[in-house]
């Protein structure tokens, strides 16, 4: 784990488990709080972060139900978690099949923890002046946070270059989403699987969308970039 300072009181954590994908974790320190987005997979990783941080209150996010996201609950009580309702649901249903799938890569406990604060639309941190917003796109369930200290916002998986990789076939959804991103007064995105995204990158999203929405035919030279496409359209169109 590599970890990041990206301000006095915000800081991504790097893992590399998950090749050829950087993963990141981020942490929020308001007062006496620990913002953490995201749990990775499993509660090692996170009892690093306690032990990094033994006398904070943790108030955990998950951006959404996929198992590099929320695997790390266990090391939480189910009260500290936030989440979108959809986010709930969707661990109950793929929870199992997921844990079938990917238990290679999980480090400690595998006991499912749900989140107990279920959000629709929004639901703001007063103090810390963090906001969760319900930004569907990449799944069904994706939240974003907002950090107003900063003006930074910490997209999950919605965000990721060199392109996004679609998991709904809902397109206009998915387009809607990353124009309310680029609506808001943000500094600085971050994603789940990359660092440092700007208003170019998204807008480039976009375009991509478009491009497969018309049914443009596209090459990308990097193989893998080229699998993560063939990917997206095998899914939109089986």
């Amino acid at each position: 784990m590599n970890k990041i300072q990206l301000a006095n009181d915000v800081y991504a954590l790097e893992y590399e488990e998950l090749t050829p994908y950087l993963t990141y974790v981020y942490l929020i320190i308001r007062g006496e709080t620990l913002f953490i987005i995201d749990t990775f997979c499993g509660s090692d990783y996170m009892e690093e972060i306690k032990k990094m941080y033994p006398a904070y209150r943790y108030c955990v996010i998950n951006t959404h139900y996929h198992f590099d996201h929320i695997w790390g609950n266990a090391a939480f009580n189910a009260e500290d978690i936030y989440a979108h309702f959809l986010c709930k649901d969707a661990i109950m249903r793929h929870g199992k099949e997921d844990y079938l799938k990917n238990k290679h890569y999980l480090k400690g406990k595998t006991e499912r923890i749900y989140p107990r604060h279920l959000i629709k639309e929004r639901y703001f941190f007063k103090e810390a002046k963090i906001e969760l917003i319900y930004t569907p796109g990449h799944s069904k369930d994706s939240i974003s946070v907002y950090d107003h200290v900063h003006q930074w916002l910490f997209a999950g998986d919605n965000l990721e270059k060199p392109i996004i990789q679609l998991e709904r076939q809902n397109l206009v959804i998915y387009k809607d989403t990353l124009q309310k991103y680029l609506q808001l007064p943000i500094e600085r995105f971050y994603g789940g699987h990359t660092l440092h995204l700007t208003r170019a990158d998204i807008q480039y999203m976009i375009t991509y969308l478009e491009r497969i929405e018309k049914g443009e035919s596209m090459y990308f030279d990097d193989p893998h970039v080229q699998a993560v496409h063939l990917k997206n359209l095998k899914y939109l169109y089986k």
